[in-house]
């Protein structure tokens, strides 16, 4: 169990702001990406894996807890760093 949201690393915060607004209930038009961080289900499956929480695999992202859904993030950004995310929050 998290004890509270983890602080988001810089480039965390920005891909939060730059995917959904801030808005952890986001789902994208198609409706592929889900949650604060836009995840596709097999995305968050292997992040819910990588996070050790495997009972949020096949979760949808945006029906997980803001916490959860930081929780998830900072474990995919530790094992892939900023790849699998948009180059708008890449530095340099």
């Amino acid at each position: 169990a998290s004890s509270g949201d983890p602080s988001l690393p810089p480039f965390l915060q920005c891909v939060l702001r730059v995917e959904s607004g801030g808005n952890y209930n986001a789902v994208s038009p198609g409706g592929t990406y889900m949650g604060g961080f836009q995840f596709s289900q097999p995305t968050w499956n292997e992040a819910a894996q990588l996070a050790g929480m495997p009972q949020l695999v096949n979760v949808p992202p945006n029906d997980a807890t803001p916490a959860e859904q930081d929780d998830l993030a900072i474990a995919l950004y530790d094992a892939d760093g900023q790849q699998p995310w948009t180059d708008s929050c890449h530095n340099g």
